[in-house]
């Protein structure tokens, strides 16, 4: 009877495998580092390289809808701080009353102006002043000073009240102020009076120096010969 080889005889020589297959199956590499946690590791760590996002855990990892909850918070909470460094204009749909009680004052060369404060439901923000149908200032007070007038000047004021809506009150009943002419002394005042000339125009009021005399025009008209101050007694006369 023929010798029958042992299972152990008929088991194929793996030996020259064990590296390859213990590279793959946690073999114990050299330095005594199971070759699957080597393969592993620079795996998760090429994964990483590629996909940052991915290979965070989770707590790590941005919740995107707290992030958008966030951003809509902090555009609302912008929002409001914008609305609150706007007036308030709510139940602002009416104008304010009309300003009343203007007056003017003339001292040293300046207008000043005062008035009442605008009364209504209405809260009033500001007030505009009028100067011969043109406004010429803004202001939250209810006095204002104009030194942009001349002498021998007449001038038209009004005042208007207006609100955060920036509705406009009525004009106020206006207030006119003359400015006087300043003192002119009888040598400079006549230094400044020029000589009859024809055809010069006039205007009542006017002076001239004829013959050594000085002579006031009673009505316009235009200089001539025949129409000289000492004659023409409808146009000129003596001072």
């Amino acid at each position: 009877m023929a010798d029958v080889p042992d299972a152990a005889s008929r088991m194929p020589d793996i030996s020259h495998q064990k590296i390859l297959v213990g590279y793959w199956d946690n073999g114990i590499a050299d330095r005594g580092q199971p070759y699957g946690y080597e393969f592993l590791s620079r795996y998760q760590s090429i994964l990483a390289s590629l996909s940052p996002g991915k290979s965070r855990p989770a707590a790590e990892q941005e919740d995107p809808e707290s992030e958008h909850c966030g951003s809509h918070s902090d555009h609302a909470a912008a929002l409001a701080d914008e609305a609150g460094s706007q007036p308030d204009i709510r139940g602002q749909s009416q104008p304010p009353a009309q300003v009343q009680e203007v007056k003017a004052t003339l001292k040293k060369g300046q207008v000043t102006l005062s008035w009442q404060p605008a009364q209504g439901n209405a809260e009033v923000t500001g007030y505009s002043v009028w100067r011969d149908q043109e406004k010429v200032a803004d202001t939250p007070m209810t006095r204002w000073y104009d030194n942009q007038v001349r002498p021998g000047q007449t001038y038209r004021y009004t005042v208007t009240a207006y609100n955060a809506a920036n509705n406009v009150a009525p004009h106020s009943l206006p207030v006119t102020v003359t400015l006087p002419q300043p003192h002119v002394g009888p040598d400079k005042q006549e230094s400044r009076i020029r000589a009859f000339t024809p055809g010069q125009s006039y205007v009542a009021g006017d002076k001239v120096l004829y013959g050594g005399k000085v002579y006031r025009c009673l009505n316009a008209h235009t200089g001539a010969r025949h129409w000289a101050p000492d004659k023409a007694v409808s146009l000129w006369a003596a001072e």
